[in-house]
């Protein structure tokens, strides 16, 4: 039996966890020299996490996403930590989604990736400047925010095997019976 997947509550843990490693970070390292590339490196970490478990659920092979991650990891090691490369990463992590992974008309898939990266992207970045616990907020926020995309806008998969006909007709007797018992 293949186990199943829950990806709304995996991204909500994968922010949480990331939230909580960068703020142990900020805390260790404090205010230094290195604690924006530390930050930074953890960000495209998580995101290229993402991307990889974005790639399992959607059944693709990791040769699939290969060249947006090897892009992640070029333009993090180039990249000056700040706006510039946290605009790249949410652009990367729209490309692996709804390119990638869950491809759709070129329309609808930039509006999905405006609505949730362009949104979770503002939210976190309002939080973000203030504390290092505002910075583990905002990551967490981002992919709470990023967790939507599997309740508004992936379609639900069927089970091999299973006619989703019959089940329809299944509940629908199954609520008859409960109405004539009355």
């Amino acid at each position: 039996m293949k186990p199943e997947h829950c990806p709304v509550r995996a991204t909500i843990v994968l922010g949480g966890v990331g939230g909580a490693i960068g703020l142990l970070l900020q805390l260790l390292l404090g205010r230094g020299f290195w604690a924006p590339f530390v930050v930074q490196g953890l960000v495209w970490s998580v995101v290229a996490g993402y991307c990889w478990l974005l790639v399992r659920w959607s059944g693709r092979g990791l040769l699939a996403a290969l060249f947006p991650l090897l892009i992640l990891g070029g333009v993090a090691v180039w990249v000056v930590p700040g706006t510039v490369g946290l605009a790249l990463a949410l652009a990367l992590v729209s490309w692996v989604r709804s390119g990638v992974c869950y491809p759709r008309s070129p329309g609808r898939a930039l509006g999905r990736e405006a609505l949730l990266c362009g949104g979770g992207g503002l939210l976190a970045a309002g939080l973000a400047p203030a504390a290092p616990l505002a910075w583990a907020a905002g990551l967490w926020l981002f992919f709470l925010v990023q967790a939507l995309f599997f309740i508004l806008f992936e379609p639900q998969r069927q089970e091999v095997g299973r006619d989703p006909d019959l089940e329809t007709f299944e509940r629908a007797r199954s609520a008859a019976e409960r109405l004539l018992e009355l």
